[in-house]
């Protein structure tokens, strides 16, 4: 009997041995290292795309006429647009297309189609269109046009296209339809045109 209650008691003492020892708490996070919290990154607001700039319709440089033959005396544009005869004030050209008197009152204008359209009263209802080499088609025919080397060949009373060295331009090419506008203001398309430059009476 006294071996039962022994064996009894040895047992429990094992029993209780073998039981899983209970795990120590993690040590407690100092106060100093806790992590902030992370804030959220505000979402950028949607960036439009630049709008273009619209494409100068005249490239506007230093370029010269010489139509002294002509009965005209020389004129020059210079970088700015600004067109002188002799020296004096005549005329000015933008690279939006407009050419002005020298008192800013625009007389002609040239469309993105190359149509030239005249300000004011028009003795002249015909079509002027200038292409951007610098040839110039009036009701749909060439009227005249600039070579590569700088002559002008204009059309005749007899229809043909012909240069005998009245009106050559130095200036480089892609100030070509500017030219081209300036001489058709100057041939008289509109009323309103700049008043034509002094004549010289050749004997």
């Amino acid at each position: 009997m006294k071996y039962s209650v022994y064996a009894s008691l040895f047992a429990l003492a094992v029993a209780a041995g073998c039981k899983e020892k209970p795990k120590p708490a993690p040590p407690p996070t100092p106060a100093g290292s806790v992590a902030p919290p992370v804030a959220a990154k505000p979402v950028p607001a949607p960036v439009a795309p630049p709008v273009a700039a619209p494409a100068p319709k005249l490239i506007i440089a230093a370029s010269k006429l010489d139509l002294v033959r002509s009965g005209l005396k020389e004129i020059k544009l210079d970088a700015d647009g600004n067109i002188t005869v002799e020296g004096k004030p005549y005329a000015k050209l933008s690279a939006d297309g407009k050419i002005s008197k020298i008192t800013g009152e625009v007389v002609a204008s040239i469309g993105d189609d190359g149509t030239v359209d005249f300000v004011g009263q028009t003795d002249d209802k015909s079509v002027y269109n200038i292409d951007e080499q610098g040839k110039v088609t009036l009701d749909g025919e060439e009227a005249f046009r600039i070579d590569e080397d700088g002559a002008v060949w204009k059309r005749g009373p007899d229809g043909k296209l012909t240069n005998d060295g009245l009106a050559v331009y130095d200036g480089p090419p892609s100030t070509r339809r500017a030219v081209a506008l300036l001489m058709v203001a100057i041939s008289g398309g509109a009323r309103t045109a700049p008043p034509p430059p002094p004549v010289v009476h050749q004997r």
